[in-house]
């Protein structure tokens, strides 16, 4: 062998390896760098659409408490929790206006949409009462420390004695949610 035959063996040694190298270490590593961009590109849009949510979350804290009051700022509890509340809450209502309690009913939980992990917790109740004292029910309901939400109100009766019915409801943490 010649000293040309030589340089092309170590010629073609050296371009092999330079192949190689490429396969197997540059075009590697090229592929993962590729896939941590894309998932630092993912988890800056994840990001992105929390700090959305929590803005919204935040401008909607603004508009209901003027509304709602201190309450809307309560941490949520969870379903049970927040059911036995809810019934407390209603049954005192009732009694410090004097109304008289005919029947309690609680409903089952609906899932809000708009708030994922969230649940209106409802109940219905049904009281004979004078019109102020409604008034004075309706009133006194703003002041509560807990969310009263009322959602339906139907009354019967004249001017006297009056039947109501009332859909109450509150909002909690949905059951298996943090």
């Amino acid at each position: 062998m010649n000293q040309r035959d030589r340089r092309a063996i170590r010629l073609g040694a050296i371009a092999l390896a330079s192949i190689a190298g490429v396969w197997l270490l540059i075009l590697p590593w090229w592929s993962h760098w590729g896939d941590q961009r894309d998932r630092i590109e993912h988890s800056r849009q994840r990001l992105e659409d929390v700090q959305q949510q929590t803005q919204r979350l935040a401008a909607l804290d603004r508009q209901l408490e003027p509304i709602l009051g201190s309450a809307i700022k309560k941490p949520l509890v969870g379903m049970e929790a927040a059911r036995t509340q809810l019934i407390k809450d209603v049954m005192d209502l009732n009694n410090r206006s004097g109304s008289q309690i005919r029947s309690v009913q609680p409903e089952g939980p609906r899932p809000l949409s708009e708030l994922p992990g969230v649940v209106r917790v409802t109940v219905q109740v049904q009281s004979m009462c004078q019109p102020m004292q409604l008034v004075q029910l309706l009133s006194s309901a703003r002041s509560n420390p807990n969310l009263l939400l009322l959602d339906r109100l139907e009354t019967t009766g004249g001017q006297g004695q009056m039947t109501v019915t009332m859909v109450w409801s509150t909002l909690a943490r949905a059951e298996g949610k943090p």
